[in-house]
């Protein structure tokens, strides 16, 4: 199986739609992942050697597979693992009073995960760098 775009993720209003689209000769199947209804949106993910999926990136939504989430004023980080077959295998928030948002997953060598964020105060005027680590199972350690 070959990826063929880089553009895994892709933004809608009400939406976060995560594309995947594998080489199968002519046709290319394509499958909505993620859903939340308001601001959601990824912004990076890292294939794992089992074909699984880690995805990265922000959202607002309190609901759909968000709904983890209490209060929609400001952003929160989440993390979904996508098993190699598409289907979702989980979905962790991370966060707090401020707005998060996470920009990038990297694998690292014991199985784990690295996030870089970022972070604003209630009044937007200053950002600040964020960086955290999760075990494979989404738990920050």
């Amino acid at each position: 199986m070959t990826i063929k775009t880089n553009r895994l993720i892709h933004l809608s209003l009400t939406i976060l739609a995560c594309t995947i689209l594998f080489s199968t000769g002519y046709a290319q199947q394509s499958k909505v992942l993620i859903a939340g209804s308001y601001f959601d949106y990824g912004s990076s993910f890292v294939m794992n050697p089992d074909g699984s999926y880690m995805i990265t990136g922000s959202t607002s939504s309190t609901n759909g597979d968000f709904a983890v989430r209490e209060d929609s004023t400001n952003q929160d980080i989440f993390i979904t693992k996508i098993n190699a077959d598409g289907s979702k295998a989980w979905t962790k928030i991370y966060g707090g009073e401020k707005s998060y948002n996470g920009k990038s997953i990297v694998r690292t060598s014991d199985g784990g995960y690295v996030i870089s964020a970022v972070y604003a105060t209630a009044s937007f005027k200053k950002l600040d760098v964020y960086i955290f680590k999760i075990d494979a199972n989404g738990e920050q350690v």
